[in-house]
Order: structure tokens, then C-alpha cells, then sequence
């Protein structure tokens, strides 16, 4: 059995090599770091929830076939947007729990009161803070 104390160099086509440079020159670090950087973050894709990365993956597609329909990606076009927020609203319905939504006992930050949307909302921004 290989020894792991010593790693092997790894080998990638030029045009990878080249877009990692560029990553890393971006980002302010080396070209070492950055891969190891999306390796990690491969890993972490890897553990997550599968429904969340299905629906992810669903998202990616829709957005790539919009593209192609529209005038310019989901996000720099007006239409293409409104477009692109129906498709994602009817992927995410077909992922739907059967049932009504009931608040969940260890709600921490809302009552019972709160209806989800408003739940929703909140740790969306609590999510665009964390982006800042």
C-alpha cells in the first residue's frame, strides 16, 4: 500500500491549470491553496443534504436552458428573471412535503404564530447579512 506521507503531483489539462491560476490570482492566494480550497468545498457539496443538491442541480440546468431561450442570463435580464423565479418555484413545488406546514416545537427566533413565509424571509436576510 502507497504511503500517504508523500503525495504524487497531480496532473490537469493546461486550460484547468490555467483557469486555477487565474482563480488563485484573483482570490490573492496560491494556486496550491486554491485547489485545495474547491477540494474542500467538493467535499463539503458531497455531504449535504441530497434533495438540496437535486434541487440545486435542477436550478443549474434551468438556468443554462433559459439562457439559451433568452436574452441574456437570469440575473442582467428583466424577463429572463421573472422566468427564471417561476421555474424555480415549480421545481421546488414538485419537492413539496405532503401535509400542512405546522411550526415545528424548537422554533428559536419566531412564536408559532409566524407563518412560514415570514420565517422564510427573515433568514433570507439573515442569510444576505452574512454575505456582507
Amino acid at each position: 500500500m502507497p504511503s500517504h506521507d508523500k503525495l504524487a503531483p497531480v496532473r490537469v489539462e493546461r486550460d484547468t491549470y490555467a483557469r486555477l491560476r487565474k482563480a488563485a490570482e484573483a482570490g490573492g492566494h496560491t494556486i496550491t491553496e486554491e485547489v485545495r480550497r474547491r477540494l474542500a468545498a467538493s467535499f463539503d457539496r458531497d455531504d449535504r443534504d441530497p434533495a438540496l443538491a437535486k434541487l440545486l442541480r435542477w436550478i443549474g440546468k434551468l438556468a443554462f436552458s433559459l439562457q439559451a431561450d433568452t436574452d441574456g442570463p437570469w440575473h442582467s435580464d428583466p424577463f429572463a428573471f421573472v422566468a427564471f423565479r417561476a421555474g424555480v418555484l415549480a421545481l421546488l413545488e414538485t419537492m413539496r412535503p405532503a401535509g400542512d406546514p405546522v411550526p415545528p416545537e424548537g422554533l428559536r427566533l419566531f412564536s408559532k404564530d409566524d407563518n412560514p413565509e415570514t420565517v422564510g424571509r427573515v433568514h433570507a436576510r439573515i442569510v444576505l447579512r452574512w454575505q456582507e
